[in-house]
């Protein structure tokens, strides 16, 4: 499915009627973007790609009621990732909803 979204995504770019001469899309973004951004936007899309993948292996294996556990424990995830990873501070109203 990743694979497909990327053809479509490459195929558009390529064929894009509004480019001013020539230039590339990743051009444009380089100009724009310093290098740590586009590394950055890369790593994210990477994790994003990844964590489809893994979606989808998932779906495939387990039963439906687990899926679902971990899709209502997805907001935990998240708020623990931000914990963690950016030192983000949560109210006890905000943990509690």
């Amino acid at each position: 499915a990743e694979t497909s979204k990327l053809a479509i995504t490459v195929a558009l770019h390529v064929a894009d009627p509004h480019r001013e001469n020539g230039s590339s899309a990743w051009a444009a973004a380089v100009g724009q973007l310093s290098l740590s951004a586009c590394l950055h936007i890369f790593s994210l899309a990477s994790l994003y790609t990844l964590n489809n993948q893994l979606a989808f292996y998932v779906a495939i294996q387990m039963d439906p009621g687990t899926i679902f556990l971990f899709k209502a424990a997805n907001a935990l995830i998240v708020a623990a990732i931000q914990m963690l990873c950016v030192g983000r501070r949560f109210s006890g109203e905000q943990i509690r909803a």
